[in-house]
């Protein structure tokens, strides 16, 4: 499932380059490996995760891989995530993460092949745009209720999503319930290991209802 891609991040900051976790499905071992694209950007780690997990959770809500700032602002107040706060160290902390999840590529291999027809070259997100400290994020017309995608400008997107993990993603996903993120937002190993028993429970529910 892609939904523990959210386990296959770091809990600290490394200088390694790239980063591996197996696992087990109901049709045999997988490995996740994330890889750090661009020199000088470190692998995502830690809280990195709630910011993932939060657009996913909003995309997946709209059906499509993008969201707005409007969207996916909400969400991240949740989670202790408010970056209207514009202060210098909160801004950065926000933009790093950004950065982070921007430049990192990923393998996802099952029953012994690559789920990714590009490999490494498939990204979690293709692309994002960070607010201008000063005058933050923009907003959509008052008039404008809801943004069709083909609406979506680069002033309004927040998070557009790579193909290729978006369909890996809507094609095996298991959704965690905000919640229960919620409860471990500050844990990193309390949230992997909640992610990954909310996955296995469903996987055993699943293979029992097919027999």
């Amino acid at each position: 499932s892609s939904d523990l891609v959210y386990s296959c991040l770091p809990y600290r900051k490394t200088d390694d380059r790239e980063f591996s976790r197996v696992f087990r499905g109901r049709n045999g071992v997988g490995k996740i490996t994330i890889s750090a694209a661009r020199e000088g950007v470190a692998l995502p780690y830690g809280k990195d995760r709630v910011i993932l997990a939060c657009a996913l959770t909003k995309a997946r809500q709209k059906s499509r891989p993008m969201i707005t700032y409007d969207e996916l602002e909400p969400l991240l107040c949740e989670f202790g995530e408010n970056y209207r706060s514009y202060g210098g160290a909160d801004y950065n902390r926000i933009r790093e993460r950004f950065d982070r999840l921007n430049h990192c590529s990923i393998t996802i291999e099952r029953d012994g092949g690559c789920a990714s027809k590009r490999g490494m070259n498939s990204f979690i997100i293709s692309r994002y745009n960070l607010p201008n400290r000063q005058r933050g994020p923009r907003r959509p017309p008052a008039n404008s209720t809801f943004l069709e995608p083909a609406a979506l400008s680069y002033e309004t997107l927040a998070i557009q999503f790579g193909a290729e993990f978006w369909e890996d993603y809507l094609q095996y996903s298991i959704p965690m319930p905000v919640p229960l993120l919620k409860l471990f937002a500050d844990e990193p190993r309390g949230w992997d290991t909640a992610s990954v028993v909310h996955w296995s429970s469903y996987s055993a529910l699943k293979s029992q209802q097919s027999g």
